[in-house]
């Protein structure tokens, strides 16, 4: 149930940012969605080339082994930066 939770708020979250991106403009949307992009690729090259750590399993959407939510707080920090 935590991990639903985690989820939805990240997604919440997300969906949030992206209007406000869609009011700046249309760079800063492609800004957020490149950024989401980046992040699960890094985590999925992370995991594939280290092999140092895994996520939990109790994730609903997962895009390879990583929970897209990963993404989603990756494209939220690197935007607010």
């Amino acid at each position: 149930m935590l991990y639903l939770f985690l989820e939805l708020a990240t997604i919440i979250l997300f969906a949030a940012t992206a209007v406000h991106a869609a009011r700046r403009g249309r760079r800063y949307v492609l800004e957020l969605g490149s950024a989401a992009i980046y992040g699960i690729l890094l985590e999925l090259g992370d995991i594939a080339i280290f092999k140092s750590y895994q996520y939990n399993e109790q994730f609903a959407w997962n895009i390879g082994w990583v929970p897209i939510q990963i993404g989603l707080a990756w494209a939220l920090i690197i935007y607010g930066a």
